[in-house]
């Protein structure tokens, strides 16, 4: 029986010699198996990787977001009002439940995934409110009702893809931002 079993992770330059003794095997195994566990996920979720990775979330939310919110304006026009069921959903969306499944396998959705989507979740509602007020001036009653709606989108899109506890996370990040340094605003065009 080997004492010793070499392991290399191609293509970088280190190995990792880890010892196995017959007395504790299964022990040593299970350690060997986490240490190989967490070296492989170092390795598969470098830097490079996970920018690519974030890149690509971005890009998927923002034509979400956009392309739903630009379907429901054009029905606006053509019809009466928007039509609240419509679902303009990106073509890669169920790949974005299996990537979550692998980083919550890896142990890493939270850093990779949930942080960097609710930051970025807080910047584009902030920005949109900022475009909705201040440079479209809708009204204090339009502008809730935007509101209302975006959350709800937000919900059902966290609910379709993100874990459970990141649906109410997403919801509220996009309330909380939609709504920052506008309520003053809302109580004087309601009391006009």
């Amino acid at each position: 029986m080997f004492s010793r079993i070499l392991v290399f992770f191609p293509p970088s330059s280190f190995s990792l010699v880890v010892g196995a003794s017959s007395s504790n095997s299964h022990a040593d195994a299970r350690n060997s198996s986490d240490l190989a566990f967490k070296l492989f996920r170092e390795r598969i979720f470098s830097d490079l990787i996970v920018r690519k990775l974030q890149k690509g979330i971005l890009t998927w939310v923002t034509w979400e977001r956009n392309e739903r919110y630009a379907l429901l304006i054009d029905r606006s026009i053509h019809t009466s009002s928007p039509h609240p069921s419509t679902r303009q959903v990106h073509i890669y969306r169920s790949f974005l439940k299996a990537l979550v499944s692998h980083l919550v396998t890896h142990n890493i959705y939270d850093s990779i995934f949930e942080r960097y989507f609710v930051e970025q979740t807080r910047a584009y509602f902030l920005a949109e409110s900022r475009r909705k007020v201040e440079v479209e001036n809708v009204r204090a009653q339009e502008f809730l009702t935007h509101c209302k709606e975006r959350a709800i989108w937000e919900e059902g899109r966290a609910r379709d893809v993100m874990l459970d506890g990141t649906v109410a996370l997403v919801k509220d990040t996009s309330v909380r931002a939609l709504f920052e340094g506008r309520l003053e605003w809302m109580a004087r065009e309601g009391g006009s």
